[in-house]
């Protein structure tokens, strides 16, 4: 979900299809309401952040807030708000076969377990933690 940045649709529609992963992966190539994005979280085993550039992200709090597992590019501040092994995976910027590796191995741990022993993780950076760490940030860093 989300705006493409490499290649075209009609190159990851014919990636989902040469695949035969259809049944396993939803594929919406632009902008989606906040509606809509309740309903991609709810209906998601884990998120996938394959970032190139990141200055910060909304998407993240909404991860934690919805109890998903995480698999995300190792730039900016993204290594140090995900508990590797714990949270999620992080996968080498840029490098399509470790990102590719941390999806299977995703799909062949429970990591749902481990993300509901880390509540207080979760506590840590849920919407009213975040919102209230972000305004500190805005409004007493002049």
């Amino acid at each position: 979900v989300g705006e493409i940045w490499h290649k075209n649709e009609k190159f990851w529609r014919s990636q989902i299809s040469s695949y035969n992963l259809q049944d396993n992966v939803s594929f919406n190539p632009s902008y989606v309401s906040t509606e809509d994005t309740v309903k991609y979280f709810k209906r998601s085993d884990f998120i996938v952040m394959p970032y190139r550039s990141v200055t910060g992200s909304g998407i993240l709090p909404m991860v934690y807030y919805f109890n998903k597992g995480i698999i995300a590019s190792n730039i900016g501040n993204l290594p140090k708000l995900i508990m590797e092994n714990d949270r999620g995976f992080i996968f080498q910027n840029g490098d399509s076969l470790d990102l590719s590796k941390k999806i299977v191995k995703e799909n062949n741990i429970n990591l749902k377990q481990k993300i509901i022993r880390n509540n207080n993780f979760i506590n840590k950076y849920n919407f009213e933690n975040y919102t209230k760490e972000f305004q500190n940030f805005l409004f007493n860093n002049k």
